[in-house]
């Protein structure tokens, strides 16, 4: 893509360049050019640091910071409240970090993402929690979602089973037989959709031995 002008990351080689060159005129004495040019370069440093790199310096800070509040949020609520307990302050908070970590590939967030939900459906909300995951490449998040598969709270394994469509991988096959097999109808459910999904020789093997054993 075609690009005109240059970035503030490209400004300050730029301004010590025109200080380079300035010192050049001021070395060999050359007054008539040296002293505007100088002029300029003080100019143009001026406004690169009040107008860029201060401005970016702040934001930098404020995005750390949010990141920072939403990774204290979810290792705070591992899980969340059941549908029945959770407040509306805490939902809204929910809502409020999904939507910040919505085009962010922070990867710390997968993990406690995947482990963060509590029984029932969040009042809607849990549904914005795949929407964020799948941002993040398959190789990021089979490592978690396989993780996240021994969680002991039943409604973690449902969502991930939600969420392993997403991602079909032969990995995957072993969690979703053990939820299949053990798991409540939610889970079982949720488990079978997910290998159907996948749409492989595997998983096709797996829902004929499923369907064997439920005769």
């Amino acid at each position: 893509m075609h690009r005109s002008g240059f970035s503030h990351d490209e400004a300050l080689p730029l301004a010590a360049l025109c200080l380079c060159i300035f010192l050049i005129f001021d070395f060999f004495k050359i007054k008539f050019i040296s002293i505007p040019f100088g002029a300029l370069c003080l100019v143009f440093c001026i406004i690169h640091i009040f107008f860029f790199r201060i401005p970016m310096y702040f934001l930098m800070r404020r995005i750390q910071s949010g990141v920072n509040d939403c990774l204290f949020f979810l290792r705070s609520n591992q899980p969340l409240p059941s549908a029945e307990l959770i407040s509306k302050e805490t939902l809204n908070k929910l809502d409020n970090i999904l939507e910040f970590l919505k085009g962010r590939h922070i990867e710390e967030s997968i993990p406690l993402l995947l482990n963060c939900f509590g029984e029932g459906d969040g009042h809607g909300v849990y549904l914005k929690v795949e929407e964020v995951i799948v941002q993040h490449s398959k190789e990021t998040v089979l490592p978690h979602l396989l993780q996240a598969f021994s969680n002991r709270k039943g409604s973690v394994r449902y969502w991930c089973a939600q969420i392993a469509r997403r991602f079909p991988d032969p990995s995957l096959l072993d969690p979703l037989r053990a939820l299949i097999l053990s798991g409540n109808v939610s889970e079982r459910a949720a488990a079978i959709l997910a290998v159907e999904s996948f749409n492989t020789p595997e998983a096709a093997e797996l829902l004929q031995e499923v369907d064997q054993q439920e005769r």
